[in-house]
């Protein structure tokens, strides 16, 4: 549930049957801009209050008085705890209506180093801790399923400790990123980890650990205790079970509760540089699946995710088709996507030089240090506009792959369109990082009897620009590859359109040279 720098109300699809109070409330701190975060960055969005649970799932009356009477034994006051921790932090709202400054300096600031100093130093490492002893608590270290509140008072004292903790917490990244002074983006390039671009990363990320893992786990738990009080046999093999499951699913939970936690630790240590390669690992990986759902085309196995009224429709739209002109059509496909094959990895090539894989050397550049916020989130846009339409571009031939025969003609016009663009897309990502970027410290072998220098080696590009020229030139020729076969393979499509913007895009070769 993440990179991370994704919006559920994570707790809602476990509070439904825990006999649990769960007419949830929301956290708002009063006279604050609303701030979505939907460019969170580790694939997670954060959630930005609008899906709070409205109470239309609470109990109605039988299974009201089914939780009562629970909640009269020895585990009542660590339900109302896990109910208490959900209404309270399952959701907030991030509001900010201070003005932002430009010239604010890093001595203004000082009573924010404290509190960042205190969140990840201590607030963070806390909840970890304080999560081990829930865990404890719970007695879901043991081997074998038992009660899993052994000790109500105890279980319950932990919890008041982590409510608190967690209460600090929010106030702690809502006072970082909501409260004066606050930097204009376009201005804090001097401000180094209170740039606005990272402190608002530090509250999206910190916020969905709490309102998504958190309270997911928190729901868990209080589900797990009520349906153990509720099972008259608990030596039937059945429940054991399904117990043994339960405690390995909190097993879990709480991991990754840990590993979430210690990412956002990590994270804020992060240059903004290695921010940007973080994020763009993971898009690295977005194209291995699209090579693979290609590569499942290429052999005949790649099956189409439609509707079933869609299957429908394209069952009988097929048993009316000529089976030669299908059979035409599948084979123009196939055609298309090994053309394709060379976009995705050229892609996927830019992305590996700009992470340094294994298989990459190392990038003789760096993010100049003073780049403000609005600056890294120019070349985030960029370069996520490029993945996506890349992505557009795939979305196309699966579309094509599964298509009636008469949707065709529409989708072929929109394929073109998407790989021109995709070769705009990347030349823009490219030169605006290129203008943000600069020589980087290179670690160069220690001088040997034939090689006195310790220069940087004249093959490596002095300007980013160069660097990134072979790369660049790589895309629009297997783009240009492209589109040419789709004209071939459906020229009858093509004819009746402009295609001069083949040699428009073949012309970008010579320019910028």
């Amino acid at each position: 549930m993440q990179p991370t720098d994704d919006g559920t109300n994570a707790g809602n699809s476990t509070h439904a049957n825990t006999g649990m109070d769960v007419n949830h409330t929301t956290d708002v701190k009063k006279g604050k801009d609303v701030d979505n975060g939907t460019d969170v960055d580790n694939g997670t969005n954060v959630d930005n209050g609008t899906d709070v649970d409205n109470g239309t799932d609470v109990d109605n009356g039988t299974d009201g008085s089914k939780s009562r009477r629970k909640r009269s034994g020895p585990s009542a006051k660590v339900l109302e705890a896990f109910d208490k921790l959900i209404r309270k932090y399952h959701a907030s709202v991030n509001w900010c209506c201070c003005s932002k400054e430009e010239d604010l300096t890093l001595e203004r600031m000082d009573e924010k180093v404290g509190i960042l100093r205190d969140l990840l130093t201590g607030m963070l490492p806390s909840i970890k801790r304080q999560l081990g002893a829930l865990l404890q608590s719970l007695a879901l270290s043991e081997h074998h399923p038992v009660y899993p509140c052994p000790d109500p008072e105890l279980t319950a004292s932990i919890l008041s400790e982590m409510h608190a903790t967690i209460g600090m917490t929010i106030t702690a990244v809502e006072d970082l990123a909501l409260e004066e002074p606050i930097p204009k983006p376009g201005h804090d390039g001097h401000l180094q980890d209170f740039k606005d671009f990272r402190i608002k990363r530090i509250l999206w990320k910190t916020k969905a650990v709490i309102h998504e893992s958190l309270c997911e786990l928190f729901g868990t738990c209080g589900m797990w205790i009520v349906e153990w009080d509720g099972q008259e046999d608990r030596e039937d093999p059945g429940f054991q079970t399904q117990s043994a499951d339960m405690r390995d699913r909190l097993m879990r939970l709480v991991a990754t509760c840990w590993r979430e936690i210690d990412a956002v630790i990590e994270w804020s240590a992060l240059s903004d540089w290695a921010m940007l390669q973080e994020e763009w690992r993971g898009s690295r990986k977005t194209f291995d699946a699209m090579i693979t759902t290609l590569s499942e085309m290429l052999a005949g196995t790649y099956v189409g995710r439609r509707h079933r009224s869609d299957e429908n429709e394209q069952a009988d739209h097929l048993n009316t088709d000529d089976p030669e002109e299908k059979k035409a059509h599948q084979a123009r496909i196939v055609r298309l996507a090994r053309v394709a094959m060379p976009v995705l990895k050229v892609a996927r090539v830019v992305y590996g030089k700009l992470t340094h894989t294994p298989t990459s050397a190392r990038l003789p550049f760096t993010l100049d240090a003073q780049i403000n916020s609005e600056q890294l989130d120019g070349v985030r846009e960029k370069f996520e506009s490029f993945q996506s339409q890349i992505s557009h571009v795939l979305g196309h031939l699966c579309a094509l792959y599964v298509s009636p025969l008469g949707n065709v003609e529409t989708l072929i016009r929109s394929f073109r369109a998407v790989t021109f663009d995709s070769i705009s897309a990347l030349e823009d990502a490219l030169l605006a990082l290129a203008s943000h970027l600069r020589p980087a410290s290179l670690r160069l072998p220690a001088p040997t009897t034939t090689t006195t220098t310790t220069s940087c080696p004249s093959d490596i590009p002095r300007d980013p620009k160069d660097y990134f020229l072979h790369l660049h030139d790589q895309f629009i020729v297997v783009g240009i590859n492209l589109r040419r076969d789709t004209k071939l393979c459906y020229r009858d499509i093509c004819d009746s359109e402009s295609c001069d913007d083949d040699s428009d895009a073949e012309s970008e070769l010579n320019s910028d040279r």
